[in-house]
């Protein structure tokens, strides 16, 4: 839970309502948070396949970056049998072809 008597709220909050586009980028942007949404966009939706797919990531960072996405409303998180399993919400399915045109516009396409 973030703290909400902070200047650094404060200023988020000022932010979000004058440039949605800061919000949208702080969701996506950070260590590893591409790289987890493009694990469980491309099918790997276990805490288990994300670290493999991914091996430097530490289990507490998988663990912190999986929270934040799911606290930005990106990743779902639901429970199969024993399992733990992940998807994208409808809006990180909407966001999936912007980054890929993101990342054509990186690479001169």
């Amino acid at each position: 839970m973030r703290k909400t008597s902070s200047t650094n709220f404060v200023n988020r909050r000022f932010l979000s309502y004058d440039c949605p586009m800061t919000v949208a980028l702080e969701m996506i942007s950070g260590r590893w948070k591409m790289q987890i949404l493009y694990c469980v966009h491309f099918g790997e939706n276990r805490f288990s396949t994300i670290k493999k797919r991914i091996p430097r990531i530490s289990d507490r960072m998988l663990g912190l970056r999986l929270g934040d996405l799911i606290e930005d409303g990106l990743i779902l998180k639901s429970i199969q049998g024993d399992d733990v399993v992940y998807a994208l919400t409808a809006k990180a399915q909407r966001l999936i072809p912007v980054l890929n045109q993101i990342t054509d516009w990186y690479v001169g396409k």
